[in-house]
């Protein structure tokens, strides 16, 4: 690089097509809304996330939001993915975040994608592959090839007893019947850096139900939590806990047992979402949301 783009970089670190998008989302952010902690506008101009991508799903989790058609309903063209990235990439700027999320998007063919890991990439915007992760228990070397012929860098794992599906976990009623699935995850993640030598940041999220939280007892000394919602996507998925670095202890618990749960612990707020509902094990959740990670960079604190 030369002398020019670096003294240019220096003096202005942000780029001005991101100060134009942060502009426009503290413009929606209602003026009672603009706290001294209030991030979006001035860290990050909001996430996003695809539609329609892989409607299907092979898990029948009791806190799910997609319809009771969804496993019939086509996936979208890979053209019409990358179409929707595009306005995406238009709405957020260079280095927008973007859950690449519908159903399941691992069951759409690898090299598909891989595809649209890569378009992201190569449109400047931070894909996170949304996923329950039980592909990668049964598919070796996914996540690394992910990793390596797509370029992804940050996944997010959803895990939790309200999922019905997973291999070797089917029955499981407490969370802390799941330890050892959580601790085969860190092993696999580990693994998967290790091998490709690559960067990979890994969010997990649970869903928030009435039953007493946390279920598996107090978090240990360093983990992190937050109540917070989602900013993209057609259907808000569930009332979630995010994020600690992975692996990490349980979250810790988030609002009280009345709903509505406050729309974030960082006073944080998505233009045009509805505010999350908790719900009982028992029942299906009608409005509910997802927490964004703690991403790095200007994308601080996205099924």
């Amino acid at each position: 690089m030369t002398l020019r783009p670096l003294l240019a970089a220096f003096r202005s670190p942000v780029p001005g097509e991101t100060r134009r998008a942060l502009a426009a989302a503290w413009a929606r952010v209602p003026v009672r809304l603009r706290t001294a902690r209030q991030f979006l506008g001035r860290q990050y101009a909001g996430c996003g996330a695809t539609i329609g991508a892989m409607p299907r799903c092979d898990f029948a989790c009791r806190g799910c939001y997609l319809g009771a058609t969804a496993n019939r309903v086509p996936a979208a063209s890979l053209d019409e993915v990358k179409q929707q990235l595009g306005r995406i990439r238009a709405w957020l700027g260079e280095g927008g975040n973007v859950q690449l999320t519908d159903g399941e998007l691992t069951l759409r063919p690898e090299g598909e994608l891989i595809a649209l890991i890569r378009h992201a990439r190569a449109l400047g915007l931070v894909p996170m592959l949304m996923t329950h992760g039980d592909s990668f228990r049964r598919r070796a070397g996914l996540l690394e090839r992910l990793m390596v012929d797509g370029g992804l860098t940050e996944v997010s794992l959803h895990i939790d007893t309200t999922q019905r599906g997973r291999r070797g976990y089917r029955d499981a009623r407490r969370e802390d019947e799941l330890g050892p699935l959580r601790t085969e995850f860190a092993q696999l993640i580990r693994r998967a850096r290790r091998l490709t030598g690559r960067r990979l940041e890994v969010a997990t999220t649970v869903t928030v139900t009435r039953s007493p939280w946390p279920p598996w007892g107090a978090p240990k000394q360093g983990s992190r939590a937050s109540a917070s919602r989602s900013c993209g996507g057609r259907s808000p998925r569930g009332s979630t806990a995010t994020r600690a670095p992975w692996p990490a202890s349980p979250p810790t618990k988030v609002g009280s047992a009345t709903p509505p749960v406050a729309a974030s612990s960082r006073d944080s707020w998505c233009a045009n979402s509805t505010p999350p509902r908790l719900f009982t094990r028992s029942s299906t959740p009608t409005t509910t949301a997802t927490g964004p990670p703690l991403a790095r960079g200007s994308h601080a604190s996205a099924d």
